[in-house]
């Protein structure tokens, strides 16, 4: 009997000491990547949120002096990357850490616009070239805008006051407004804006970017208590492009006004032709336009 206790304590420490196989872990991933301004400037210690979409844990990190970060230990899942940087609107960006790959992200954040507050609005040139505009002018655009309204009071076509539209911006006189192109003011010889003999400005296909500024924008822009109408004009590219376009008005795709007997005849064709293209390439650009009417009254 005093064997067999001896043998069972002895038989425990064995068991205990035998070698048990450990369960498998799958290794941790990670993510790197580069944090870019839309120029392609690396930003430097921007503020990081890394969170898993399964399990809503977040990891916050800061990125290096030179934009990069690199977020290790991660586990399989779906993750959203947040960035954010002062003066810079901040950035999403969706990853998916498999078991078997680690993954890189490249998130660009693009400058906050109007950081004084200002109240703006922007057209891009797709709106500009599908917006059914009468007479294709390009300062028709800016009666889109809140706050800015015909001034009917003042008719067009003056030629003691020029023959551009009268426009009233956040309630201020259509003399005290300023209109530019790529940022240099064309004002009539009467401080109003410019204008055609017919009170039309033409080439609005010409058009990249229209924008209103109403009110508090920054020092920057002078000469004006008014508001700002700005355009900027489209610009060639490294590859020539041409096109030829049409736009119609005409009376028989119109639908009867109730008190007319019959819909009065209306014809309006406005025909042109785009090119663009390099003069030396990645540096000089050309790109014009030409437009005309065909029965433009009848």
């Amino acid at each position: 009997m005093g064997k067999l206790f001896l043998t069972i304590p002895l038989m425990l420490v064995l068991v205990g000491l035998a070698p048990v196989k450990a369960a498998a872990q799958t290794p941790g991933r990670s993510i790197a990547g580069k944090i870019t301004s839309a120029s392609g400037s690396p930003i430097p210690n921007a503020k990081l949120t890394i969170k898993n979409l399964t399990s809503a844990a977040t990891i916050e990190i800061n990125g290096n002096d030179n934009g990069t970060f690199i977020v290790s230990d991660l586990a399989p899942a779906k993750y959203e990357i947040t960035a954010v940087a002062p003066d810079f609107t901040p950035a999403h960006a969706t990853v998916t850490i498999t078991a078997n790959a680690d993954q890189v992200a490249g998130i660009v954040l693009y400058p906050i616009k109007d950081t004084g507050q200002s109240v703006s609005g922007v057209i891009n040139s797709k709106s500009v070239s599908e917006l059914p505009l009468n007479g294709r002018s390009a300062s028709d655009l800016a009666a889109l805008e809140p706050g800015v309204a015909t001034a009917r009071t003042q008719s067009s076509g003056q030629g003691q006051y020029g023959y551009g539209t009268q426009m009233t911006i956040s309630g201020g006189r259509p003399r005290q407004n300023d209109a530019m192109l790529d940022k240099i003011s064309v004002n009539d010889y009467a401080n109003g804006p410019p204008g055609s003999a017919l009170g039309v400005n033409l080439g609005a296909d010409a058009v990249e970017q229209f924008s209103v500024l109403t009110s508090n924008y920054p020092a920057l822009y002078g000469r004006s208590s008014g508001g700002i109408i700005g355009a900027s004009t489209r610009s060639g590219t490294n590859h020539l492009h041409a096109s030829v376009f049409e736009f119609i008005r005409n009376s028989a795709f119109d639908a009867r006004n109730f008190f007319d007997r019959a819909k009065p005849p209306f014809r309006r064709n406005q025909f042109g032709a785009s090119v663009g293209g390099p003069i030396r390439k990645d540096r000089t650009f050309f790109s014009g336009r030409m437009r005309g009417f065909v029965n433009p009254w009848a």
